[in-house]
């Protein structure tokens, strides 16, 4: 469980992000890239703005509608997923509002496919399936290969705010909850890029594998591997008054 969080964007920053989006709007289809780089992502179809984030540094989020009837998610420029395919770092903040049996997409960059699954050119990350809310990582190059990579057993909480994240390194993939590493694995599935936008929510305009219904912020891609103490370092939580008062006493 994610407590307020002290620093979220500025400790992103320090890493020099392709891409930081708070999902804080409260107005308008534009979901704001803070990194610099200007690769605004948009709202499309069954979203809410201006829902109660984690709180601290980070006090909004939005709101996705997914699973068989909701339709909503957020598209971001390819030009900020170019890491994909080598060492990366990957994050967002999710609460999702139920369990799930289905494994729908959480966060993607594939190939357009009407179909649940299509290719994942380069990375899908789902959740749900027999185990409840897992997470399932597939990584593919998009022309009829694809590998499940990852599929730790820990499941995400229901109703409440956690952190995860994906980190590549070599042909290493790991997954973290709340800066806690869950999982990794090593594949030689080659990564390929779709040029297609990525996808927080639904899989694709055409897809029938729809999101997980829930409320996100503050999604990072950042080029290269972080260390476990790195991302630690990200989450690190507002004091509480006893600690702040402890604090000022040394």
């Amino acid at each position: 469980m994610i407590s307020p969080l002290l620093d979220y964007a500025n400790r992103v920053l320090a890493n020099s992000p392709t891409g930081l989006w708070m999902l804080d709007e409260t107005s308008g289809t534009t979901a704001a890239d803070i990194s610099g780089h200007s690769r605004d992502g948009t709202y499309q179809d069954g979203y809410t703005l201006g829902a109660t984030g984690p709180g601290g540094s980070v006090p909004d989020a939005t709101s996705i509608a997914g699973e068989s009837g909701g339709l909503g998610r957020i598209e971001f420029p390819n030009s900020a997923t170019a890491p994909l395919t080598g060492d990366f770092t990957l994050g967002f903040l999710v609460k999702l509002a139920t369990a799930s049996t289905s494994g729908w997409n959480l966060i993607a960059l594939t190939t357009n496919d009407t179909s649940n699954n299509g290719w994942s050119q380069p990375m899908q990350l789902s959740c749900g399936g027999p185990v409840h809310d897992a997470l399932h990582l597939r990584w593919g190059n998009g022309v009829g290969a694809e590998t499940f990579v990852l599929e730790p057993s820990t499941s995400v909480a229901v109703a409440q705010w956690q952190h995860i994240t994906i980190i590549a390194r070599g042909t290493t993939a790991e997954l973290y909850l709340d800066g806690v590493s869950i999982g990794s694995a090593t594949s030689s599935q080659t990564r390929s890029n779709s040029g297609l936008p990525m996808r927080l929510g639904r899989r694709s305009a055409l897809s029938n594998q729809h999101g997980r219904t829930g409320e996100y912020a503050g999604l990072f891609i950042v080029s290269g591997a972080l260390t476990e103490a790195e991302v630690q370092y990200i989450l690190e939580p507002v004091p509480t008054s006893t600690e702040s008062w402890t604090a000022s006493l040394t």
